[in-house]
C-alpha cells in the first residue's frame, strides 16, 4: 500500500510540557525515569459533504486512543513487534489505515487522541520521543492532517496503565460540543526526529470489538449485600448499583465467557471515591489490578490496557480524602469491550472421544484471545514478538483451525526487521532458529513466495551466526545460552536458560532441523546454491551429534558434555556441573530432526517415552515430540495417550489452555498443538507444495471409532469422515493429492 509522504507530527508544546516528549524505548529500558502522561489531542472540523470514501491514516508513539465524534474508533500503534528485553529503539515503525465514514457526519465533527508516553505493556516500543499523526483522506487528497491547528492538553489524570485520578483533570473532552479553546495549540515534530519514525505498513485488518456485559454479581458477606442495593443492574437488569457510605465493599463480576479487551463502566460519586480492578482468569487468582479514583458527578471510563478476564473483583471505597463529603456511589455499568482478530468460524470437527473435543474447542478460545494485531504469548504476559517459537506453533494452529495467514505473515515481516537490526540475534537463542521453520511454513499453507523472498537474508544471517557457536567439537557449545528449551527443570538447573551441558544437545539439533527447513525454503526459492550450503552443515553437525552425545550403556543420547563450552557463564548461562544429564528433549529433537535414521528413531522414542527418569516435556514443547512420532510412524501407537496430557488441564480451566502442565497463567496458545495435530496427524494432511498446491494425507485415527471435520485450505477444505471402518474424503478439485491409507478409503 502506498505510504503517507511528508508526514506532520504534532506534539505538545516541548518549553510547555518538556517532561513529556522524552520517552522510554521499551518496559526494559531503565536509562531515565519517565513519568507518565497522556496528552490530549483535539480538533474541530467542518464536513461540506456526505463522508462518504473517507480514509484516515494515522499513528503515534508511545501509544494512543483515537475517537471521532465521542466514539471510540481504534489504539495503537500497530506493535512493532519487538524482543524480550530490548532497550533500544525500533528502526521501524507502522501506520494504521481505517474507513472513517461510519465515524463522520455532514457538518461539524470532532477528533480526538488521547497520546500515552510510557509503555504499558512489553509490546509496547518507542522511538524516544513522543509524537501523533494523522491524515484524513478522501480518493488521494488530504482534506485534514495534524499541525499547528489541533489543540492540545495534558490529562493529569492518567498515572499509568493501573492509576486514573478523575479529580486532576475532569473536563468531558471527548463531548463533541466541549470547549477546548483555552487550551494549547499543538506544534509540530521537528523534521530530524520526525524521521525516527520510518513509517511501514502491514497487511492487517482492524481489530473486531463486540460488547459483553457480566452475567452474575457475587457479594460474598451479608453485612457488605445490606448496603449494596440493585446489584442485577450491571447484569443488564436497568437502573444503577447503589453502594451506601461505609467500610469498603467488594463484590465478583462473572461474564459468560473469558475475553481479552478492555474494561469500561459509568460511576456517579463525590470526588476522591475509589474503585479498585482485580483482574482473574481464574475466580481467585488476581493477575492485574487498576485502582479509579472518581471525580465530582457521573463519568464514563474506558481503561486503557488490554486486559483478560472473566473475573473481576472491584473492591470500593465511597470516600476519600479528596471527598467533601460521605455520599454514595452509583454504577450504572460495568462492560468489557472484547478486542479479537477477525477471523471465520472455526472449521468443524467431531469425534468418538468427547475429550478431545474439548481439549480442541478450548484451544480456539485461547487462540481467539492470544490474536491481536500480533500472536500473543498470552493477554496476560503480552510479550513483543521476541518469543518465536510460541508464534510458530501459533501460525500452524491458525491454519488448521481457520485457514488464517494474514498474521503469521505480519509476524513475519516484524521478526525480520528486529533480526535485521540485531544481526541476527534475538533473546531466546532457539527462537531465533525456529523462525526459519516459521517462514517455511508460513510459504506452505499461503502460497506466497514474496514475504519469503523478502525475509531470507535475515534466515541466512541466523543460519550463519550458528557458525559462530559451533566448537571443535561440531556441536553447538559455544552459544552465549541456551535459552530457551522448556519450561522444565531437573533437581539442579531449569531448562528454560540451562548450562551449555544440558542445552548444547537440543539446540544442536534444533539447529540441524533448521538448516533442512532452510535447505527446502531455499529449494523452493531457486536457491540451489544455498540449498545445498545448508544440507552439507547438517550432515556434519548430525554425524558430530551422534558421535559426541551417544551414551551406549542408556542407549539414548544425553543433553550435552560437561566443561566442554569456552563461553564464560553468565546471567543466562549458569556454570556446567560435572553431571551427565538427560532429557526426552534431546533425544526426540534428534528424531525429528533426522539426526537419527528413520529406522533407528521410532526404537529410541519408545525407550525415552517410557523412561520416567528423563526430563519431561512440558506443553510447548510436545509439539516437537508429535514430529518426531509422525516422522517416524510412531504416532498411532503414541500420539493419542500423548493427547490425553491435556485432558486434566482443560478440567482444571475449560475456559482457555493453562500455560504449563503445573502452573502459569490460563490463556497460553504455546501448548495447543492439538488442535494442529488433529489436521496433521490424525487427518495426516501434509502440504507437499506450497500454497496446497499438491498434498499427501495418511490419517491415523487410533482409537477413535468417527472422526469428522474439515482442514482448511487457501484452496478449500478437505473434508474427512471416518466411521464404521470406512473413510470418506473430499479433496477440492484443484488440489493434487497421494493417498497414503492404510483404512478402505473412498477419495473424490
Amino acid at each position: 500500500m502506498q505510504m503517507p509522504q511528508n508526514v506532520s507530527w504534532i506534539r505538545p508544546p516541548a518549553a510547555r510540557f518538556p517532561d513529556f516528549g522524552k520517552t522510554l524505548h521499551s518496559c526494559f529500558d531503565e536509562s531515565h525515569v519517565a513519568h507518565p502522561h497522556m496528552a490530549v489531542f483535539r480538533r474541530v472540523f467542518e464536513l461540506e459533504e456526505e463522508p462518504e470514501n473517507l480514509v484516515a491514516l494515522f499513528s503515534g508513539d508511545t501509544k494512543f486512543r483515537l475517537y471521532v465524534n465521542g466514539r471510540f474508533v481504534d489504539d495503537g500503534p500497530v506493535e512493532v513487534g519487538g524482543d524480550y528485553a530490548k532497550t533500544d529503539a525500533p528502526d521501524w515503525w507502522f501506520v494504521s489505515r481505517r474507513a472513517l465514514a461510519p465515524f463522520l457526519r455532514r457538518g461539524r465533527n470532532t477528533i480526538v487522541a488521547e497520546l500515552v508516553n510510557v509503555p504499558e505493556a512489553q509490546t509496547d516500543y518507542s522511538v524516544g520521543h513522543s509524537g501523533f499523526m494523522f491524515e484524513l483522506r478522501r480518493n488521494g487528497e488530504i482534506l485534514l492532517r495534524t499541525d499547528s491547528s489541533w489543540r492540545v492538553a495534558l490529562n493529569l489524570a492518567y498515572g499509568g496503565p493501573r492509576l486514573w485520578e478523575t479529580g486532576l483533570f475532569p473536563e468531558d473532552y471527548l463531548a463533541p460540543e466541549y470547549d477546548d479553546s483555552a487550551w494549547d495549540f499543538a506544534e509540530p515534530v521537528p523534521a530530524e526526529l520526525a524521521a525516527d519514525w520510518k513509517l511501514k505498513e502491514l497487511n492487517l485488518p482492524p481489530l473486531e470489538e463486540e460488547t459483553i456485559r457480566p452475567d452474575s454479581v457475587q457479594i460474598p458477606f451479608e453485612e457488605q449485600a445490606r448496603r449494596i442495593s440493585n446489584p442485577e443492574a450491571l447484569c443488564g437488569g436497568g437502573g444503577f448499583m447503589e453502594i451506601q457510605p461505609g467500610p469498603p465493599v467488594f463484590f465478583l463480576l462473572r461474564f459468560p465467557v473469558e475475553a481479552a479487551g478492555h474494561l469500561e463502566f459509568e460511576v456517579e460519586a463525590e470526588r476522591g471515591a475509589e474503585l479498585q480492578f482485580d483482574f482473574q482468569e481464574h475466580r481467585g487468582f488476581t493477575h492485574e489490578r487498576m485502582c479509579y479514583r472518581t471525580g465530582a458527578g457521573r463519568r464514563t471510563f474506558r481503561l486503557t490496557r488490554l486486559n483478560v478476564m472473566r473475573y473481576v473483583k472491584i473492591s470500593v471505597s465511597c470516600s476519600g480524602f479528596a471527598s467533601p463529603g460521605y455520599s454514595p456511589l452509583r454504577l450504572y455499568s460495568v462492560v468489557l469491550h472484547r478486542r479479537f482478530f477477525p477471523l471465520p468460524e472455526t472449521a468443524p470437527f467431531r469425534c468418538s472421544d468427547p475429550e478431545l473435543e474439548r481439549v480442541r474447542d478450548c484451544i480456539d478460545r485461547t487462540m481467539r484471545l492470544c490474536m491481536m494485531r500480533l500472536h500473543l504469548d498470552s493477554p496476560v504476559h503480552q510479550e513483543g514478538l521476541g518469543c518465536t517459537g510460541d508464534y510458530m506453533i501459533e501460525s500452524l494452529i491458525s491454519c488448521a483451525l481457520y485457514g488464517e495467514t494474514r498474521l503469521a505473515a505480519a509476524d513475519i515481516l516484524r521478526t525480520a526487521y528486529l533480526l535485521r537490526q540485531s544481526g541476527g540475534f534475538m533473546f531466546h537463542t532457539s527462537y531465533s532458529l525456529l523462525y526459519t521453520r516459521m517462514v517455511l511454513d508460513y510459504l506452505m499453507y499461503s502460497g506466497d513466495f514474496t514475504i519469503p523472498r523478502e525475509v531470507f537474508p535475515q534466515i541466512d544471517c541466523v543460519l550463519n551466526r550458528f557458525t559462530e557457536f559451533t566448537g571443535p567439537s561440531g556441536l553447538v557449545s559455544e552459544a552465549p545460552n541456551y535459552l530457551f528449551i522448556d519450561w522444565a527443570a531437573d533437581e539442579k538447573f531449569d531448562y528454560h536458560h540451562p548450562p551449555a551441558s544440558r542445552g548444547m544437545g537440543c539446540m544442536t539439533a534444533f539447529y540441524v532441523l533448521v538448516l533442512n527447513d532452510g535447505a527446502k525454503l531455499a529449494e523452493l526459492l531457486n536457491l540451489p546454491e544455498k540449498a545445498a550450503e545448508y544440507r552439507l552443515r547438517a550432515e556434519k553437525l548430525s554425524a558430530a551429534f551422534r558421535r559426541e552425545l551417544w551414551d551406549p550403556e542408556k542407549q539414548c543420547f544425553r543433553d550435552g558434555i560437561p566443561h566442554l563450552t569456552s563461553v564464560a557463564p553468565n546471567f543466562w548461562l549458569p556454570a556446567d556441573d560435572d553431571s551427565a544429564a538427560y532429557s526426552v528433549h534431546t533425544n526426540a529433537l534428534a528424531a525429528a530432526s533426522g539426526i537419527v535414521p528413520e529406522s533407528e528413531a521410532r526404537a529410541l522414542l519408545e525407550r525415552v517415552l517410557s523412561d520416567e527418569s528423563l526430563l519431561q516435556p512440558q506443553p510447548y514443547f510436545m509439539h516437537f515430540i508429535f514430529d518426531a512420532l509422525r516422522k517416524c510412524g510412531g504416532f498411532g501407537k503414541y500420539g493419542f495417550a500423548l493427547l490425553k496430557r491435556w485432558n486434566a488441564v482443560v478440567a482444571e480451566h475449560p475456559e482457555s489452555l493453562k500455560e504449563c502442565w503445573n502452573c502459569g497463567d490460563y490463556c497460553h496458545a504455546w501448548g495447543g498443538t492439538p488442535a494442529y495435530q488433529i489436521a496433521r496427524s490424525v487427518f495426516g494432511v501434509e502440504l507437499l507444495e506450497p500454497g496446497a498446491a499438491a498434498v499427501r494425507i495418511a490419517p491415523e485415527f487410533g482409537p477413535l471409532t468417527f472422526a469428522e471435520g474439515e482442514v482448511p485450505t487457501v484452496r478449500g477444505a478437505i473434508r474427512f469422515r471416518w466411521e464404521n471402518g470406512r473413510l470418506k474424503i473430499r479433496v477440492p478439485e484443484n488440489i493434487r493429492c497421494e493417498l497414503n491409507s492404510k483404512y478402505e478409503t473412498e477419495i473424490s
